[in-house]
């Protein structure tokens, strides 16, 4: 990775104990995390010992107290290393950042500190079979019943959902407020009525599971409430635009390997007496990747040191993350082309940055809903 102005001393500091990390402890396990499709509890443990699982939460809460810059550097070369193994941070950076902002006390005593060393797994529950973009359209609903509240409904695409120790689930409270409707709901794993419909078989980033969950007369108490109050989803929506940002930050990792693959590949492999390096066909290519991997990496320190600045960045996220993902994706379909044969064979990792790289232009929003947020930051009428 090659420094940009927003870092400072503290950041190429944290870069580098990450990057150590990555190939010292996740790398090492990512062919057995990928065919497994499990990510051992020993690795979560792991990561949250080096303090990775609750990056910007404060250290008062048990996190590390970092910035949003340090989260995208950790995020970036843990994905380098396994973009699927990044892919189950994700839930857990997400919510101890919702739940150390907005959290009641009670909430943050019995879970942050579990989530912080990797000894709690989370979940984020968003999506439905009918509903992702548009997350005013959920069906899920929780009605209030004296002091406790009954949930019913169906999420799909959890990520950690089936080893999840608690998931946080976003229902409607009052539909007729539409968004301002929204409520998010902490819901422990064992909670009569709550379960895993079924596990779900993703064409990448196996390492991290994915499932399909359903609640049927789930009663959990008021307290299970975020923050005690309804109407919660707004205050993930800014949770949400960081993540976009750590989001880019996951794409950057998948295409540095793909591209450290490449460079590695195009200077061992000989055709017709010359390395193909050398064959302005493949070194074109390779020039390509580079630049725009730095392009990407440079929007996204970008954006992420914005925040740290107290600035506004739902533009600047939601270009990041447009821009990173499908840079990404291209620079993967390339690394596969210079590999030729080999690179799409299952025994080679290229195939599985491909892989991995394809759903980066979906999860987190989509590529369609970075660019309407962008229009609209610009004062379209859309």
């Amino acid at each position: 990775m090659t420094p940009t102005p927003y870092l400072t001393d503290v950041h190429v500091q944290a870069r580098d104990a990450a990057r150590l990390f990555a190939d010292k402890v996740v790398a090492p396990q990512a062919d057995a995390t990928e065919e497994n499709e499990h990510i051992p509890r020993e690795l979560f443990k792991a990561m949250g010992n080096a303090g990775y699982l609750a990056i910007r939460v404060p250290e008062a809460d048990g996190g590390s107290g970092c910035d949003l810059l340090t989260e995208c550097l950790v995020v970036e070369e843990i994905s380098r290393a396994c973009c699927g193994v990044a892919s189950s941070m994700f839930p857990m950076l997400l919510v101890s950042s919702v739940l150390s902002r907005f959290g009641t006390p009670a909430q943050k005593e019995r879970y942050l500190s579990g989530i912080a060393c990797g000894e709690i797994v989370c979940s984020i529950a968003i999506s439905e079979p009918g509903a992702g973009s548009d997350a005013a359209a959920i069906t899920t609903t929780a009605k209030r019943q004296g002091d406790s509240y009954v949930i019913n409904g169906s999420k799909t695409y959890i990520t950690n959902g089936p080893d999840a120790d608690f998931v946080m689930v976003l229902a409607y409270t009052d539909r007729s407020a539409r968004g301002k409707g929204l409520s998010l709901f902490l819901i422990d794993k064992g909670t009569a009525g709550f379960g895993v419909a079924r596990k779900l078989n993703k064409a990448g980033n196996k390492s991290s599971k994915i499932c399909e969950l359903f609640f049927q007369d789930c009663v959990v108490s008021a307290s299970a409430l975020l923050g005690g109050v309804e109407g919660g989803f707004r205050n993930l929506l800014a949770a949400v635009t960081n993540s976009r940002v750590t989001f880019a930050a996951r794409s950057l990792g998948v295409a540095q390997a793909a591209l450290d693959a490449s460079l590695a590949y195009a200077d061992l492999r000989s055709a017709f007496g010359r390395k193909i390096s050398q064959f302005q066909a493949i070194h074109f290519k390779l020039a390509d990747m580079s630049t725009q991997l730095e392009a990407a990496r440079l929007m996204t320190h970008q954006a992420a040191w914005m925040a740290g600045q107290g600035m506004s960045i739902v533009k600047y996220a939601a270009m990041a993350k447009l821009f990173a993902s499908e840079r990404a994706v291209e620079i993967t379909s390339e690394a596969v082309q210079i590999h030729g044969g080999y690179g799409y064979m299952m025994d080679a990792p290229i195939q599985r940055y491909w892989r991995d790289a394809r759903a980066l232009t979906i999860a987190e929003g989509t590529s369609e809903i970075q660019r309407q947020t962008i229009a609209k930051q610009l004062g379209i009428q859309v």
